[in-house]
């Protein structure tokens, strides 16, 4: 925008002398109000190019400004960490358990922070006959057992444990099997499982000002990845038809999904 207004400004210049040029071999002296008349539009136009270019100055400091000092508050913000961790039950001395924990390291929040989860199974349907690509979040329930939260406003937040790390993992084996069994089947379509859980953390951060951060597994996504995927199992799916990862079948899914 500076460019174009200083580009205006030189043109007017130039177009006030070419009429200078032009005129004062022949101005007279009954002319001379003339000569005032074109001096005084030229200097008013020009007084507005310097306003309004002055004015584009002063927006483009605020904007700068407004951007330093967001970037000085995103220095003092805590950082999350969401890390899936396997271990032994102590019974059987198998690896069967599986837990993820929230962190918060760097700055401290002004309150606890709010943490929601969902898990689903990604589905990509493909039909390759009918020109046919889907993609669905099919929501389960119950994944994992227990959830343990703190008030702190630092240090671990939650920890969920599952404790049915086995059984869920055959139970999602079991789909990929049967999906593979599908695409061998019916050759001219295909079908792809992917478990995926979606976490929402909302805190006040030192400055009061409330913040949310959205994740995919343990990654940092947009608000609006973040809604796209809730608002498609919805629609797709709806609330009621939550189910446990052991009640869903593979007939199950491609009900919805086709």
């Amino acid at each position: 925008m500076s460019i174009v207004l200083i580009t205006s400004f030189l043109a007017i210049l130039f177009a006030s002398y070419m009429i200078f040029r032009s005129l004062r071999g022949r101005i007279k002296r009954d002319d001379v109000s003339l000569l005032v008349d074109i001096t005084t539009v030229v200097i008013g136009a020009v007084t507005i190019v310097v306003s309004v270019i002055s004015i584009s100055v002063m927006l483009s400091q605020e904007d700068t400004q407004a951007f330093l000092l967001e970037a000085q508050k995103k220095e003092h913000q805590p950082v999350f960490s969401i890390n899936y961790i396997t271990s032994k039950s102590p019974a059987s001395e198998v690896y069967d358990v599986e837990d993820f924990v929230i962190e918060s390291n760097g700055e401290h929040m002004l309150s606890p922070a709010s943490i929601t989860h969902k898990t689903f199974i990604k589905v990509d349907y493909k039909d390759f006959d009918n020109d046919i690509q889907k993609t669905i979040y099919y929501p389960l329930t119950y994944y994992y057992n227990a959830t343990v939260s703190s008030d702190d406003h630092t240090g671990r937040l939650m920890t969920t444990i599952g404790n049915e790390y086995l059984q869920n993992n055959l139970k999602l084996y079991e789909l990929h099997k049967a999906a593979n069994a599908y695409n061998s089947e019916y050759d001219k379509e295909y079908v792809f499982l992917e478990k995926i859980d979606l976490f929402k953390i909302t805190y006040t951060d030192i400055y009061k000002e409330e913040r949310t951060n959205h994740y995919r597994n343990s990654y940092l996504c947009t608000p609006e990845i973040y809604e796209s995927i809730i608002q498609n199992s919805e629609s797709n799916c709806g609330l009621p038809g939550r189910k446990s990862i052991s009640e869903v079948s593979l007939e199950d899914i491609l009900e919805v999904v086709k």
